[in-house]
């Protein structure tokens, strides 16, 4: 049964639901990962809910470039990083050079812009870090064979793509696109000219 993440941890108060419907804390922005522990232990709880600090703010939903944004509501069927990380469909839309999902919406954020990243936030976990190779060549990322897709993303989130997906992504790229863009970790690392 799927947990609700994103429900819980906003009634938590970690955040509040953000027009690009990531959850956004008001010190370090939405560039976290939520995590869960269920357990039948008594726990002392305290609801303290953060108010939605958006107010007039759409850039996250004038910035996506596929218009899967609404204020507060998603549709997966026009997201990039649906399309490119978890739909096994034979063919998709159009990726806008993404080959592993987009975070454009968060990018834009305001929230990110001004706390996390003036903050300088950074993971120091290593499954987070560019993998040395793909930073002398990025563009080797296109022409990885099944055994090095596997060793290269086999402990990241990008395993949730198989190796059929990133073949399909990789054809998208090279047929629609002028560029290449690779997100790892919320944060574009690459962009190069096909």
């Amino acid at each position: 049964m799927p947990v609700p993440e994103k429900v819980l941890a906003r009634l938590a108060g970690l955040g509040w639901k953000g027009k690009n419907t990531n959850l956004i804390h008001p010190e370090i922005g939405s560039f976290f990962f939520i995590t869960v522990i269920l357990t039948d232990l008594p726990i002392y709880t305290i609801q303290v809910q953060i108010k939605d600090r958006c107010g007039t703010c759409t850039a996250c939903i004038d910035a996506c470039p596929t218009g899967a944004l609404k204020p507060y509501q998603i549709d997966a069927g026009k997201c990039i990083s649906h399309h490119t990380l978890e739909d096994g469909s034979e063919e998709i839309p159009d990726t806008y050079g993404w080959l592993v999902g987009c975070d454009i919406c968060q990018d834009v954020c305001p929230w990110n812009r001004v706390k996390a990243f003036k903050k300088g936030i950074r993971t120091g976990l290593e499954e987070f870090k560019v993998r040395s190779y793909l930073k002398e060549n990025p563009e080797s990322i296109l022409t990885l064979n099944e055994q090095e897709f596997e060793k290269t993303f086999s402990d990241s989130a990008i395993s949730r793509m198989n190796f059929k997906m990133y073949q399909r992504n990789v054809n998208k790229l090279k047929t629609k696109s002028k560029n290449c863009n690779i997100c790892f970790g919320n944060k574009l690392l690459f962009s190069f000219e096909l």
